[in-house]
């Protein structure tokens, strides 16, 4: 499910980086980390998604996005993920 969510941003991040949209494609990531560490706790507003197996299958995805965004040379700012997703820096 999650997975099905995440794949389209990650195929237009990894298209961006092809084409030389580096920074778009940067930002792309990063909004994918971001959201996905947003939601990694949730449990308010989609139970389903926490039926789950959040956080894992969460802190998955972000792997992905992370091995994506390195396998095209975009590199996440020193300290982002300390600002942004301390449970993952």
């Amino acid at each position: 499910m999650v997975d099905e969510v995440v794949e389209p941003y990650l195929a237009d991040l990894a298209r961006r980086a092809r084409v030389g949209a580096h920074a778009a494609a940067l930002e792309i990531g990063l909004g994918l980390v971001a959201g996905l560490y947003a939601c990694r706790e949730e449990k308010d507003n989609e139970l389903a998604l926490v039926h789950a197996a959040l956080p894992d299958v969460v802190d998955h995805q972000a792997d992905r996005v992370l091995k994506v965004l390195d396998k095209n040379d975009l590199m996440v700012p020193e300290g982002w993920m300390d600002d942004h997703c301390p449970a993952w820096a």
